[in-house]
């Protein structure tokens, strides 16, 4: 639009949804086994990006949550949550019995869950909320125990009261 021409947004969008198609396309012919071998570098590399965009993160409209390499701006949180969301897979379905999730499952998903979403709730509080509701519906559709989520929500409602009363 700064150039004058309404169509170059929409063309511009419309290459990157093609894009986004090809790419989706291309995922979906890759073996899980592979996703399985680079889950944990990829968690490794997620933290260590969070954790320097968290000091020394670049300003884009008024937020320092982006990240620059050759030339290209990305947001490291966009990596983090393919990686949590993969990591988190793999844990619940290693951990899986005929009665549903082991009970370990929670503590070894709360554990990798919180490496990536404190930093990130730190730069981007939705980005962390978002994500956090995706690794809590996986637990619940892994069967994790109901005990574990109800006592898991009842801290994260009594903490969010704790935050909304000390802001009034």
């Amino acid at each position: 639009y700064k150039g004058g021409s309404y169509w170059y947004p929409i063309i511009k969008h419309t290459f990157f949804i093609f894009v986004g198609i090809c790419a989706m396309i291309c995922v979906l012919n890759v073996p899980c086994k592979y996703f399985k071998i680079v889950t944990f570098p990829l968690l490794i590399v997620s933290v260590i990006m969070l954790l320097i965009v968290l000091f020394f993160g670049q300003s884009t409209n008024g937020a320092s949550r982006w990240m620059g390499i050759a030339g290209i701006q990305f947001q490291p949180s966009e990596i983090a949550k393919g990686a949590l969301v993969l990591a988190v897979a793999q844990i619940l379905s290693a951990m899986q019995t005929e009665k549903g999730a082991d009970r370990q499952a929670f503590w070894w998903v709360l554990g990798t869950s919180s490496v990536i979403v404190l930093p990130i709730f730190f730069e981007n509080f939705s980005t962390s909320v978002l994500i956090s509701a995706v690794v809590f519906f996986m637990m619940f559709i892994a069967r994790v125990p109901l005990s574990q989520l109800g006592k898991l929500l009842g801290v994260v409602i009594l903490g969010g009261v704790i935050a909304v009363s000390s802001i009034m």
